[in-house]
């Protein structure tokens, strides 16, 4: 039968001088935070509602306006998502209305429903996207530009190509470019790239006159096979 001391009872260990080798340690009692529970179905909450928490001012941890206004857009997004659908069930639920009322043809359709825009900052946000895009237009149809500012990336994988002599050599090869504008060259490439290019390559400052369509594109590695022979090792 087990047998549970009494928690005030008296136990005594003996000693050898000051060698304590048996130590005892008050175990302390269990610990419960009951607002963990809580805390974690308030989040469980704010995630299926998709609100913000410092909207709520529940998030102690957000510092400075672009933390709030990037909050602020997000929540926009789904809301508008939210008002898409009520209002193109609506749009049915007046159709069925107005039918009902006699309208027909082109009176039955001559309506529409809309909701306020969520937030200012994801309307003013649209506002200035849109206005770039017209900007970028206006420019497209000005005879007065000879270009327009852009860059990006251009990538390809390959194997390795027969002149190389690589076999069943585990490997292949990577293309990487880069390609851009600006008012400089410097702006686009470095001074040494340039100087290089300048000394080695004077052709490619200038851009060509002609263009047959006729002439294949060669890659610079392309090109480079057919300028040198392959050493076979």
């Amino acid at each position: 039968k087990y047998n549970m001391q009494n928690m005030l009872e008296d136990f005594y260990i003996p000693i050898r001088g000051n060698d304590a080798a048996t130590k005892i340690d008050t175990t302390p009692g269990l610990q419960y935070d009951g607002i963990a529970d809580v805390e974690y179905l308030r989040d469980k909450l704010f995630a299926a509602l998709k609100v913000p928490k410092a909207f709520m001012g529940y998030d102690e941890n957000t510092e400075g306006k672009a933390t709030l206004a990037a909050q602020d857009i997000r929540f926009a997004r789904t809301i508008e998502r939210i008002q898409r659908i009520a209002v193109s069930e609506l749009t049915k639920i007046a159709l069925v209305h107005l039918y009902a009322q006699g309208y027909k043809e082109e009176n039955l359709t001559n309506f529409e429903l809309s909701m306020t825009t969520p937030s200012i900052i994801y309307d003013q946000e649209r506002v200035a996207l849109m206005k770039e895009k017209m900007d970028l237009s206006q420019q497209m149809q000005d005879s007065n530009f000879t270009t327009l500012p852009f860059n990006g990336t251009w990538n390809r994988i390959t194997p390795w190509l027969p002149w190389m002599f690589m076999g069943q050599t585990p490997g292949h090869m990577i293309y990487a470019a880069f390609m851009g504008s600006g008012e400089d060259l410097e702006a686009v490439h470095s001074r040494q790239v340039l100087d290089y290019v300048e000394k080695h390559y004077p052709k490619y400052f200038t851009a060509p006159e002609t263009y047959d369509p006729n002439t294949p594109s060669l890659s610079s590695i392309e090109l480079y096979a057919t300028e040198r022979e392959p050493v076979q090792g």
